[in-house]
């Protein structure tokens, strides 16, 4: 009878935790779940934590930041002008965890601050790396030449899916994700035939199935966005967020918005530190390339385009291509996707002013990467340019990926065509569901996304 006694109290005891850690909505209307502490964390009414009480639990912000200027001056030349650049947005990022009337939950600003403390470290231990690895001429111009294909433009585009079309190619190298988000110190670049083999890629996924004790279903909804996983074909965004650690900060932090915003269009500010660091890693990854191979590299990222002129400055010879789609998907799509990424560390007490939030920013910053697109090829005259329209590029992807190649100076092999027919097959449209979106969800109208968007509908698809 005591055994008896003490196995249901064991059961009562494993079902009271279970209740705890069951499942709850973020908020009223989002999809995502969070976990039971993580959701009565975020229900408390107490003070959020402040900067002292985090540098209690993580290692201390200043210390770590004198060290990234310290090795990123030794590995790449930085000079007094990059450092100004990169200290001005690294304060103004720390700064927006903290800013009054931010949007961040208390579980949050916790993960926020523990990420900008995880990115430090990892640019500390990427400029070591490059700093012990003297690389070759033939290392430092690998992949980097004429051939080089950079995709760019507005998200939600169908950027992506003609980025994972090339990298069927295996002539094409392009980033995993994994190998984006992975510590750099002491660790050996991955030759192109181990990148889905190299068992530093499980250490990246055991990371990523974590967040299933944060969320059970907050992957399952981002991947109808956007697919996620350790040995997916991934933009250059994970490696771009080392130093714009605020991709939180700007969605929840008004003050960082502006200040971000002022800092990316100021002329005077030297922004080439994070391209000249990009290629170090690109041409650390293609040392590894064997002696006399092809292999060219294809880059994406809609976070490119507020940044064309440093672009075109570090890949001269490049190819660029724009996505270009239909405003009234562009927009909706990409509240979406915000709303996703957000919602385990949003403040969702004030649901309507969350909701209006992410329209209003969305729409802003769809109307400025349009508008930085516009200027800058207006302007250029160095480089081949690309503009793509999604419609047309859904209707027969092999023909605009033969039409890239052809312009970019590629050869589109018979080996090539076959493995993106394949690529085709296996990888359909909504795969991994479809995603919900709206206009009216987010507080906006058609009529509003017109007004805004009006000059890159004519200019790219044809509007009259």
């Amino acid at each position: 009878m005591v055994h008896q006694a003490v196995i249901l109290g064991g059961v009562a005891t494993v079902t009271a935790f279970a209740s705890l850690f069951m499942s709850y909505k973020a908020s009223k209307q989002t999809k995502i779940k969070v976990r039971g502490f993580v959701f009565l964390l975020n229900k408390l009414k107490s003070k959020k934590p402040d900067d002292a009480a985090l540098q209690k639990l993580f290692e201390p912000v200043d210390k770590l930041w004198a060290e990234v200027l310290e090795q990123e001056r030794k590995a790449f030349r930085d000079d007094a002008a990059a450092d100004a650049a990169k200290t001005t947005l690294h304060e103004m990022q720390l700064k927006g965890i903290w800013e009054p009337g931010n949007r961040f939950s208390p579980f949050g600003q916790t993960i926020v601050y523990k990420d900008i403390i995880k990115n430090l470290n990892r640019r500390i231990a990427f400029a070591k790396r490059i700093q012990s690895d003297l690389s070759t001429k033939r290392q430092q111009e690998a992949g980097l030449g004429s051939n080089i294909i950079i995709i760019a433009g507005l998200p939600r585009t169908g950027s992506t899916m003609i980025h994972r079309l090339l990298s069927a190619d295996k002539t094409t190298r392009t980033p995993l994700w994994w190998e984006q988000m992975l510590d750099d110190s002491s660790q050996l670049p991955c030759p192109p035939s181990d990148l889905f083999t190299d068992p530093r890629a499980e250490e990246v996924a055991k990371g990523l199935k974590g967040l299933s004790l944060i969320s059970p279903n907050a992957l399952s909804e981002l991947n109808k966005f956007h697919k996620i996983g350790a040995y997916e074909v991934e933009e250059c965004a994970p490696f771009m967020r080392r130093y714009f650690n605020d991709m939180d900060s700007a969605y929840f932090s008004p003050a960082c918005v502006k200040s971000r915003g002022e800092w990316v269009n100021d002329p005077n500010v030297d922004k080439s530190f994070i391209f000249t660091h990009l290629k170090a890693w690109l041409s650390l990854q293609a040392s590894t390339f064997p002696e006399g191979s092809d292999m060219k590299w294809v880059l994406k990222a809609p976070l490119f385009t507020p940044f064309l002129n440093e672009v075109s400055d570090a890949f001269p010879e490049a190819t660029i291509v724009f996505t270009n789609r239909d405003p009234m998907k562009v927009v909706p799509s990409t509240c979406g996707l915000i709303e996703v990424a957000a919602s385990l560390k949003a403040d969702w007490r004030e649901e309507d002013e969350m909701w209006k939030w992410i329209g209003d920013y969305t729409l802003d910053r769809m109307q400025y990467f349009a508008s930085e697109q516009m200027k800058w090829t207006e302007k250029q005259k160095r480089h081949t340019v690309i503009n793509l329209d999604y419609s047309e590029t859904l209707k027969d992807p092999l023909k605009t990926v033969k039409n890239i190649y052809s312009k970019a100076g590629r050869k589109f092999e018979g080996t090539a065509s076959n493995s993106m027919k394949a690529h085709l097959e296996e990888n359909t449209q909504h795969k991994h569901g479809r995603a919900d979106y709206s206009l009216e969800k987010f507080g906006l109208s058609k009529e509003r996304v017109e007004a805004g968007m009006r000059e890159y509908e004519v200019k790219y698809l044809g509007k009259k």
